[in-house]
């Protein structure tokens, strides 16, 4: 030992900082490796809860009968403002676009009425809850224009546009929404692009929207049948959007906001960035064949439940 630490300090100054931060890093990583694996034996322990609510949720659709007037306004074909299936299901994107550091209950309702009232020229203003979202919202006019303003019509040519389908099909079309409807930027979007994994921990909302497009069962669902049925040649594109083989649910990546992050650091016993939490929802995919954005349920799960895991 002695003879190790005479030949340590021989070494540079630079060298010896060198090797320390080496150690470090390593024994970081070697924590690291360590805590994930605790964590994924867990989620694996609690495998069955996350499918029983996730079922749930997005079979029956029970997450949206707690805000007032979503169900008759947004999911209803006979709702009073007389709103089309494709002006709901623009509705919906755009209050996707609002939820951002806003109470939940305030997107689904407030933003709800604002974006109608945009639509329906009866707001001059871009709706908005408490940041300015307008740049994203004017992306989203801006495209539409070009397919007569109908949401359907471009989500249809998009679909058609990422021929051939298969793995990565919903990772592009991600890429899509992210390009054509936020015009936003980010260094990992290019990943999506060629079909591969990216932007994890990173835009919730976009996550979200992808989550229950793709995913939920129930009301959502719903609107989209009802809009793809009014074109022509609608019914094939809908059977290609929901064929698990086409558009793998599997790349339905975990939205990680500020709630997943707190309700992941109460179960888990530890502050990890979004990005973090968003990785090991997909090593937990990965290895149990769910869908990363299964732990999105993460929320619903009874204290109760974990404590009995210990």
């Amino acid at each position: 030992m002695m003879y190790e630490s005479q030949g340590l300090l021989k070494l540079s100054h630079y060298k010896r900082r060198e090797l320390i931060f080496c150690s470090i890093g390593d024994h970081i990583a070697r924590c690291d490796a360590m805590k994930e694996y605790e964590i994924l034996s867990k989620l694996k322990r609690l495998k069955p809860h996350f499918l029983e609510l996730d079922e749930k949720r997005f079979a029956s659709g029970h997450t949206w009968k707690k805000f007032n007037g979503v169900i008759d306004i947004l999911f209803n074909p006979e709702n009073r403002y007389g709103l089309n299936a494709d002006k709901r299901l623009l509705v919906f994107w755009m209050c996707c676009v609002l939820d951002r550091q806003v109470p939940v209950e305030k997107v689904w309702n407030e933003g709800v009425n604002q974006s109608i009232d945009y639509l329906q020229h009866k707001r001059r203003e871009y709706p908005q809850l408490r940041l300015d979202e307008s740049p994203y919202l004017r992306k989203t006019e801006e495209t539409l224009r070009k397919y007569d303003n109908s949401f359907i019509k471009w989500f249809a040519s998009k679909i058609e546009e990422l021929k051939p389908y298969g793995k990565g099909s919903l990772y592009r079309f991600t890429y899509k929404v992210f390009n054509e409807l936020l015009g936003a930027y980010h260094d990992e979007a290019y990943k999506l692009q060629l079909g591969e994994v990216g932007l994890l921990g990173h835009w919730k909302r976009l996550w979200m929207f992808i989550m229950f497009l793709r995913r939920d069962r129930s009301y959502i669902q719903g609107v989209v049948k009802d809009a793809f049925t009014s074109l022509s040649g609608g019914v094939k594109l809908l059977e290609i959007w929901y064929d698990d083989k086409l558009f793998s649910p599997m790349e339905s990546e975990l939205p990680v906001d500020r709630r997943v992050k707190n309700r992941f650091a109460d179960i888990f016993r530890v502050q990890l960035s979004e990005r973090r939490i968003a990785e090991i929802a997909h090593r937990f995919s990965e290895q149990e064949r769910v869908p990363p954005s299964i732990l999105d349920v993460l929320y619903l799960l009874e204290r109760t439940t974990v404590e009995k895991l210990g």
